[in-house]
């Protein structure tokens, strides 16, 4: 579980390639899953990889998620058992046809499992839309945002065929210190 500490986060392109998949795929309906990384109390923490879990929200898949919960539990006593010492830091989730901006619904969620475990972890929103901006960026709540490079690897799911979805803007988040709200952290792929 990742620590209040974490100031920033690199992401695997490979992850990025995963989480982007992943949430068009479920368009248009949200898609979520687990973030990866090596255990470390280190303010910077490298997401190697994005795991895709069910979304249980049956009645309301199109504007929120439910993280089945045998299935992260699958997903802890694998990585608990392989032997390289990696944890669940967070959790993406896609937002379609919406920006990747934390919601009231997913402030409600990120505070009510801070109250369950007394964890604070990181949170990716992806958007994803038929006529989705392609790239990835990161965003501070109270400033403008800066554009990433893209890379060869990173910037994958740019064209896509027609009618098709595309994932656009993906931003990461924690809980504020204060509980009160979700901070941006900065991100690179």
């Amino acid at each position: 579980m990742t620590s209040a500490r974490v100031t920033r986060v690199t992401l695997a392109p490979s992850a990025r390639i995963a989480i982007a998949r992943h949430v068009s795929a479920c368009y248009p309906h949200e898609g979520c899953g687990a973030l990866l990384a090596a255990i470390s109390d280190a303010p910077v923490v490298y997401i190697d990889e994005a795991v895709a879990l069910p979304n249980l929200a049956a009645d309301a898949r199109d504007d929120r998620f439910v993280v089945a919960p045998l299935a992260y539990a699958a997903l802890e006593q694998k990585l608990s058992t392989e032997g390289k010492r990696r944890r669940v830091v967070g959790f993406y989730h896609s937002h379609p046809d919406s920006p990747a901006r934390p919601s009231t619904i997913d402030l409600e969620m990120a505070l009510g499992l801070f109250e369950a475990v007394r964890c604070i972890y990181v949170y990716a929103i992806q958007n994803v839309s038929r006529q989705g901006a392609p790239g990835s960026a990161s965003h501070r709540l109270a400033a403008s945002h800066a554009p990433l490079q893209p890379t060869v690897d990173g910037d994958v799911v740019t064209k896509l065929e027609a009618n098709n979805p595309v994932a656009g803007e993906l931003t990461f988040w924690k809980l504020n210190a204060q509980l009160t709200d979700f901070e941006a952290l900065p991100a690179e792929t």
